[in-house]
Formats: C-alpha cells, sequence, structure tokens
C-alpha cells in the first residue's frame, strides 16, 4: 500500500494535467503495477501515458467501468467490466496499471457528467450533453474457437461481451472473453480449448517375465507415456489395463496375470522414449495403470 501512495505522489507531482488535482491532494486507489483484466473486456482504446487523461475518458464514457494503463506502449483501455465487481477477472500484466471508475478521485468525478445521467451509447460533453457516439456501431458473430460452443450471429452492439465454452472433453485456457470494441472489431481472442488429459489410475511397479503380465504387448512406441500408451491400446480394443515399460514399451490387458510382485516405485522410474518427463517402467519392470 506504501508503494502504491509514492507511486501516485510521483505521477500527480510530473503529470501536467494533475495541476487541478495538486490542489487538493487525494489518492487513487489502483490495483499492484503490473495488472489489468486482460484484453477481453475493451471497448475502446486511445494513446496516452497519462494516468489522468485514462481515468478522465472512462469518466466521458458511462459504459466504462474501469481502465488498463500501459504507459510504455502509450495505450489506455476503457473497460466494460471492473475488478470491484469481478476480482476474479484481474491477472498479472506487464507494465499496466489497473484502476476501477469506483475508486477515481472524487475531484474527478465531481463534474457535470456525473449528474447529465447518460446511457452506454453515448459520450458526456460536459456542458455539451450526452453525444450518441455508439449509436449504430455494431459487430458481427464474434470469432470462431476450434472446440468451443459455436458463436451466435450478430450483429452484437458495442460494449456486448461473448464468454466462450469448450465443449466437453475439452478445458479452457487463457481468458475466455470478446468484447465488441466501438471500431467494429472483436478484441483479440486468446482464449483456447485443449483437450483434457484422460486420468489414469497408477497400479504400482510390478515386476515382469518372458511370460508377460498384460496378455497383448510388447508394443514399442517411438514416443510413449501414459496418454500414448492408453490411445494404443484403445485402438487395438477395449482393455482394463496398461502398462509402461523399459522406456519404449507398451503393454494392453484386461487381467494381471501370473500374480506379479509389486516393487518399489523406485524401479520403474526409467524415462519414457520421446517424453522425458514421464516414467515407463525398467528392465523386466512394468508400470501399470487401470484406465
Amino acid at each position: 500500500m506504501v508503494f502504491h501512495i509514492i507511486y501516485l505522489m510521483w505521477v500527480l507531482a510530473f503529470l501536467p494535467e494533475c495541476r487541478c488535482l495538486c490542489s487538493k491532494p487525494e489518492l487513487m486507489n489502483v490495483s499492484p503495477k503490473g495488472s489489468s483484466l486482460g484484453l477481453g473486456h475493451t471497448f475502446k482504446t486511445f494513446p496516452t501515458q497519462s494516468v489522468l487523461v485514462c481515468m478522465d475518458l472512462c469518466i466521458s464514457y458511462p459504459m466504462c467501468r474501469s481502465v488498463d494503463l500501459n504507459r510504455e506502449k502509450s495505450v489506455c483501455r476503457l473497460q466494460v467490466k471492473s475488478s470491484v465487481t469481478d476480482p476474479d477477472l484481474l491477472v498479472a500484466t506487464p507494465n499496466t496499471i489497473h484502476m476501477d471508475k469506483e475508486d477515481f478521485p472524487k475531484i474527478l468525478l465531481d463534474n457535470a457528467c456525473q449528474t447529465l445521467s447518460c446511457d452506454n451509447m453515448t459520450m458526456c460533453k460536459g456542458n455539451t450533453g450526452c453525444i450518441p457516439v455508439l449509436d449504430g456501431r455494431s459487430c458481427g458473430s464474434p470469432p470462431s474457437v476450434s472446440n468451443a460452443a459455436a458463436s451466435p450471429a450478430g450483429p452484437f452492439p458495442v460494449g456486448h461481451t461473448h464468454n466462450y465454452t469448450c465443449h466437453v472433453g475439452y478445458d479452457s485456457l487463457h481468458e475466455p472473453y470478446t468484447t465488441c470494441q466501438e471500431n467494429g472489431k472483436w478484441t483479440d481472442v486468446v482464449f483456447l480449448c485443449q483437450r483434457t488429459s484422460p486420468k489414469y489410475t497408477l497400479l504400482g511397479c510390478f515386476e515382469d517375465s518372458h511370460y508377460y503380465v498384460l496378455e497383448s504387448g510388447p508394443h514399442s512406441l517411438l514416443i510413449n507415456g501414459q496418454r500414448q500408451c492408453a490411445s494404443h491400446c484403445d485402438t487395438l480394443g477395449s482393455y482394463r489395463y496398461f502398462g509402461l515399460q523399459v522406456g519404449s514399451q507398451c503393454f494392453c490387458g484386461n487381467i494381471m496375470r501370473n500374480n506379479p510382485r509389486e516393487l518399489p516405485a523406485t524401479e520403474c522410474n526409467q524415462p519414457c522414449n520421446g517424453n522425458s518427463g514421464e516414467e515407463c517402467g525398467g528392465s523386466w519392470r512394468m508400470l501399470i495403470f487401470s484406465s
């Protein structure tokens, strides 16, 4: 908190736009330097390095709930969401400061725009009134994302946020949002749907022999591992178990034959072929999973 106060005092002391604030020193509540709402909630961007200009722009747009300012890139993003009402949206972002409209200095909020009650499609021009700058502007259908539910048909008004949902069997990566901007384009989509990693139950490390504990195999795989061996067994039939041995070998089976002796896990720690992040048994040592 002390760092925030020192940083904001520095901003107010050196920005020319701060003269009116310097006569009435007030503190702004900002997120730690290096935070933002990401890209998915922006409806308009402006080129500026000024904290005060960025906040003033947000005040003039009733749709704006917060700002993200990257002073290094001179980009001010006006957002349709705030971290006050949606704290889970705040993410770590280098060289960026996030500020919610609820926490702007009162001196900035004490202007004509606060009494005009302009609607979201307008821009407040102070004594001039509410100017309908966003009326009639829209975006088409949101960009499609592979393995996600189909995007709805447009058009959508400026400020509309689309929330992506992955198909069953896929996990979401990155922020699942895109917002219609005032230029008629959706914000860049960084969202991905990645196939859910199968969950296998490790039964243990077992001693093997020429009679083999599992009936199908060995199958030599150039790239071996839990997912690779399980997928290979699926192509051969319906099996309850799969086993990894001596780095490259994959076995499949419905019963564990020959009453194998269980061994310490340390005897099944040979790296998998082409997949050194996983262990694939050892010499006559089979790591067995139920699938």
